[in-house]
């Protein structure tokens, strides 16, 4: 009888649990059905993740290739402030040499002028000479 009761027990607890063992197992479909959201979710997030690991390794390039540009924009300037100074000296260079220059340019005007007062001098006394030698060879011509 105990064996049985047992089996009756059962019997009994098995029909009373049934709608129990229903419930729970559409709770574990349905435990099933979010774990496969949270799994896709999941997924979706590592998707996302990996796109915002693209984007950083775009965005270090970029970077990268920005520094690179900042430097030769470094060199070039470098390189201009270098002609500006260049150039300024070459300015002052001809301007000081030219001033010298000029000076002598100018001293050499006076003394080729000088030179020409001096000469014309000559020329005019020679004329004059010329035309008083003129004048008594003509009187002697006329005796």
């Amino acid at each position: 009888m105990n064996e049985e009761l047992k089996e009756l027990l059962r019997s009994v607890l098995k029909e009373e649990l049934k709608p129990i063992h229903q419930q729970l197992d559409k709770f574990d479909l349905r435990f099933d059905e979010v774990d496969n959201r949270f799994k896709k979710i999941d997924e979706r997030f590592d998707e996302v993740d990996n796109r915002f690991k693209k984007i950083d390794e775009r965005f270090d390039e970029v970077d990268n290739r920005f520094k690179k540009i900042d430097h030769r924009f470094d060199v070039v300037d470098h390189r201009l402030l270098t002609i500006e100074g260049d150039v300024k000296g070459l300015k002052d260079n001809i301007i000081n040499g030219l001033g010298p220059y000029f000076e002598q340019i100018t001293d050499h005007i006076d003394e080729v002028l000088e030179i020409t007062n001096k000469q014309q001098i000559v020329i005019d006394t020679l004329s004059v000479r010329s035309i008083k030698h003129e004048s008594e060879i003509n009187e002697i011509k006329e005796y």
